[in-house]
């Protein structure tokens, strides 16, 4: 059976109040209106997706290689929220700060909520982690009460990551 929305005279027929009709999916590409129907209440944005999320210190990850390396996202409107794991099983060659990129969005904001847990790294009191505007995930840490980039010299071959946040990107 077809329910067709079209927005001008809504569902007259059938009544989706009978117990004998199961509606498995609503498509209509305009968008839905929840609770109203002024414009905040348009949802016409959703998405739900994979990503891989790449290390990279200096803007290079020459030799890296992860025992797992996995993300996950759930965008609606302009809210992107996000989850990532990285294990790795080899720090690589190159050197500088680090930073995750391989975001499925890009952050037109630097104001975002990031969790992050780590293991093992060096020489590392307090760890911060934030979304720069379009340059993905940085890590700074506070050592004996100065803060600083993370760097390559903080990662060993063996240091896990893992991380969850919300940023904001373009509609």
């Amino acid at each position: 059976m077809a329910i067709t929305l079209d927005g001008t005279n809504g569902i007259t027929t059938p009544d989706l109040t009978s117990s004998d009709i199961t509606v498995t999916d609503i498509i209509d590409a305009s968008g839905i209106y929840l609770g109203g129907t002024g414009s905040a209440n348009k949802l016409d944005d959703y998405e739900e997706g994979t990503w891989t999320p790449v290390i990279e210190f200096g803007g290079n990850s020459v030799g890296v290689t992860y025992s797992v390396q996995s993300g996950r996202y759930t965008k609606v409107g302009d809210v992107v929220t996000f989850y990532m794991q990285v294990n790795l099983t080899a720090r690589g060659t190159s050197t500088g700060a680090v930073r995750f990129t391989g975001f499925p969005f890009n952050s037109v904001s630097a104001a975002t909520s990031v969790s992050i847990l780590t293991g093992q790294l060096s020489s590392v009191d307090d760890i911060q982690a934030f979304i720069d505007t379009g340059e993905g995930l940085n890590l700074e840490s506070r050592n004996t009460g100065t803060q600083s980039s993370l760097t390559h010299s903080n990662v060993n071959s063996n240091s896990s990551f893992y991380a969850s946040g919300i940023y904001y990107t373009s509609l």
